[in-house]
């Protein structure tokens, strides 16, 4: 059993006298007098939402997942990462950070080349309708149906929509290889970049080559100098043969002295040929000849100097010999046209519409009729309700006057 509803308490009007019913009353009788109208308005409001609706041509969209490699060392920056150290030790090769430095492939799948690739081969000048000079307003509608995106597992998405569900998933496609063909252009460029400046450094290195070994073979020829420590060896040697001789015949002379005293002939013939050993060592010490065209006495600082030239054209021969395979690696890469982008997942043409959702679009236009159906009423009610009190008002000025 229900308890009985209060009566509904009627105010009256402070001009009239009469009794007016509350808002919500007055609402519900406004909306119960003119259901019809309210209805038709609804009505013809969502089956026009609807019916233009069915006029907008069905749009598919159609999604290509891809890749970038694994960060593996390509063969260029591997061998260039190798021989970096060395090369930059001996000031032959500043190469900095190249090959370091990335750059995102947004970069390259949201390029105006790309736009100007996927217009011409789809002619979507014809899909919207827009003149094919009017580039701008070409590229803001593919902007629309084109979405690129970096996902956080390292993937690119690439959605795009067409009237046609093959060619929308025809385009997603597309736009990865041309990004790829792009791409691939870039990394020519990039290697062609290196090769030339490589190139350039191997020239350079060439001629440094040339002319130090221009000046090891001058200074060779100038002092007799070959092996430094072959011929010190040898050096060594001889001059210790020679100083055991010197020391040898003092002693005999010594010997011949005690024996025969200082006039025997045996003695003189002893002395001269002491003299004549000791003579020989000090020519060999301090005359050129002995090694080479310079004294023992410069020979150290002979060696030093054709063993400081030896060791730099060593070096440099390593150098060439550690460019020539980058060179070659890196005109390998400059023809060499690798993927940027690996796809995963293909796009397929698509069985659903993506657009436009009509049951939404009945939805929504029945909702915001009535809404605006209902606003209509009432300010057409409140201007009835103004209309009148103004004409009530008109006589009761006139009896008061």
């Amino acid at each position: 059993m229900t308890s009985p509803q209060p009566p509904v308490v009627l105010q009256p009007d402070h001009q009239t006298g009469e009794a007016v019913p509350p808002p919500g009353a007055r609402f519900l009788r406004l909306v119960l007098q003119h259901w019809k109208f309210l209805l038709l308005s609804v009505a013809s409001t969502t089956a026009g939402a609807v019916g233009v609706s069915f006029l907008i041509p069905d749009w598919y969209e159609a999604t290509v997942s891809a890749v970038p490699p694994a960060r593996s060392v390509p063969g260029l920056e591997s061998m260039l990462g190798a021989a970096a150290g060395i090369l930059r030790d001996i000031g032959a090769l500043r190469l900095g950070t190249l090959g370091q430095q990335g750059y995102n492939f947004l970069v390259i799948l949201e390029s105006r080349r790309l736009k100007d690739s996927l217009i011409q081969r789809f002619r979507l000048w014809e899909l919207y309708d827009v003149p094919d000079t009017a580039r701008h307003r070409l590229y803001r509608k593919l902007e629309r149906d084109l979405e690129v995106t970096y996902e956080l597992n390292g993937n690119y998405t690439v959605t795009a929509r067409h009237t046609d569900p093959a060619k929308a998933a025809a385009m997603a496609n597309a736009a990865i290889e041309i990004a790829n063909a792009i791409a691939a252009e870039v990394s020519q460029q990039e290697s062609g970049q290196i090769r030339r400046y490589l190139e350039s450094r191997l020239a350079q290195l060439e001629s440094t080559i040339e002319r130090v070994a221009d000046s090891l073979r001058l200074f060779s020829r100038r002092t007799l100098l070959f092996s430094p420590l072959d011929q010190a060896q040898a050096a060594a040697k001889a001059l210790a043969e020679l100083r055991a001789q010197v020391t040898y015949q003092q002693i005999l002379l010594e010997a011949l002295r005690s024996a025969y005293g200082p006039d025997d002939p045996a003695v003189a013939a002893q002395r001269r040929l002491v003299e004549y050993t000791q003579q020989r060592l000090r020519q060999a010490e301090q005359q050129p000849g002995f090694v080479g065209d310079f004294s023992l006495r410069e020979a150290a600082g002979v060696g030093l100097h054709f063993l400081r030239l030896y060791t730099e054209l060593e070096a440099y021969q390593r150098v060439r010999a550690l460019l020539l395979p980058t060179v070659e690696q890196a005109k390998l890469d400059e023809q060499r046209s690798r993927p940027a982008l690996y796809v995963v997942d293909p796009a397929v043409p698509p069985q659903l519409k993506a657009y436009p959702k009509r049951a939404l679009i009945a939805v929504g236009a029945l909702v915001g009729s009535t809404v605006l159906s209902l606003l209509v009423l009432l300010l057409w009610q409140r201007w009835r309700d103004w209309d009148e009190f103004i004409r009530r008002r008109g006589p009761a000025d006139e009896g008061t006057a």
